[in-house]
């Protein structure tokens, strides 16, 4: 559970993803990314041309509070009892109310839905270029892709957003619609 511990990303993994995703991105986009290092440092990448780059926390990860830098079998224990970390009260309460339940020193989910759909109303109008391109981690596209399909936030991902993956927006005819269009690296 990374939340929005500042890790590091895997130097061969962060070329390739530099690589592919400059080869499919136009020469002149603007990039929208979130601050923490494993997004940042491929925006840095990929403006180094003729692309724009704005560095936004709105778009950072959920911080997950105690529960950061844990595996997920120590955070889920019905996956794996032996590795216990979380109380068991913890994770009723994040069941019972995952919208507004914050894990010790943790932001709720609805907390970060907030400044996620901020940041994008900010980014979302008009603008002098066509194609905007947005570096960020599974929670904030997860919020992004229940608000832009009218689908309800909840524990259920609407989509499979592993480490690596593009999502293109599209918008056609007052409608958003998403596809995931690529892993990056595995």
């Amino acid at each position: 559970c990374y939340g929005s511990s500042d890790i590091q990303p895997i130097p061969e993994a962060l070329q390739a993803a530099y690589l592919r995703l400059d080869n499919i991105l136009p020469a002149h986009a603007q990039i929208i990314s979130s601050p923490l290092t494993r997004c940042a440092q491929l925006a840095s990448l990929l403006s180094q041309t003729t692309r724009t780059c704005t560095f936004d926390p709105r778009l950072a990860e959920r911080c997950c509070g105690a529960w950061e830098l844990q595996t997920w079998d120590q955070v889920l224990p019905w996956q794996h009892a032996q590795h216990q970390q979380v109380p068991r009260a913890e994770l009723d309460a994040w069941a019972a109310d995952f919208m507004d339940y914050a894990a010790p020193g943790a932001e709720s989910v609805r907390h970060m839905q907030a400044r996620v759909l901020a940041g994008w109303a900010d980014y979302s109008g008009p603008s002098e270029l066509p194609t905007r391109v947005l570096i960020t981690h599974a929670g904030p596209i997860q919020v992004l892709l229940a608000h832009l399909t009218g689908v309800e936030l909840n524990a259920n991902p609407i989509a499979e957003v592993a480490c690596g993956s593009v999502v293109l927006l599209t918008l056609t005819g007052g409608r958003w619609g998403f596809e995931m269009i690529a892993r990056l690296y595995e």
